[in-house]
């Protein structure tokens, strides 16, 4: 059984943001700057709001969007320019996008547990409703 909170933070960091920084295509798309209703949820307090990362950036879990902190830092940077910001246009790394050769590129000791971290996660987002796809 694995810490699904401190594998999180691993997932994040080693495979999550050099999925970003390798990435010459990058989705970019509006969020916004108000914390989503997800995070009132046990699915939102587990994936957390936002993670530590200096450039702008957002994780999305399912339709959570989880922010940087260097997206934070810049929202208030612009409100203290007197700026009323509601969204922002980020670019934005996608975790059902995320691929076992993903994760054995950049950090292989994460993808032994990945399966039951991602099953825990749709668990937590949806209950019994949804039925994880298997990847071929």
């Amino acid at each position: 059984m694995i810490d699904h909170s401190l594998y999180l933070v691993r997932f994040e960091k080693e495979v999550m943001i050099p999925i970003f920084e390798a990435s010459d295509k990058v989705v970019k798309i509006n969020i916004p700057v108000r914390p989503s209703r997800l995070l009132k949820t046990n699915f939102g307090k587990t994936v957390g709001g936002q993670f530590e990362y200096d450039r702008i950036l957002a994780l999305n879990y399912y339709g959570l969007m989880k922010v940087s902190t260097g997206f934070i830092e810049k929202m208030k940077e612009m409100k203290k320019e007197g700026y009323t910001i509601q969204s922002a246009i980020t670019p934005v790394v996608y975790f059902a996008s995320v691929r076992s050769s993903h994760i054995s590129k950049y950090s292989p000791d994460l993808s032994v547990d990945f399966p039951e971290f991602k099953s825990k996660l749709v668990d937590l987002r949806w209950g019994d409703k949804k039925v994880v796809r298997k990847e071929p």
